[in-house]
């Protein structure tokens, strides 16, 4: 999970310093977004038992 954060950072990094477009960091973002929820859901399911 820290490293998903490190990457969303970098993107906003990358972004604020103009190196890649809004739309490209918009999909790319909520790209990791969807993987942060998929991670989280696989760790719940794994702490439950």
């Amino acid at each position: 999970m820290g490293s998903l954060f490190e990457l969303q950072t970098q993107l906003r990094i990358a972004r604020n310093l103009e190196y890649i477009e809004e739309g490209k960091f918009n999909t790319v973002f909520e790209e990791t977004r969807e993987i942060e929820r998929m991670l989280s859901a696989f760790i719940q399911s794994i702490t439950d038992k």
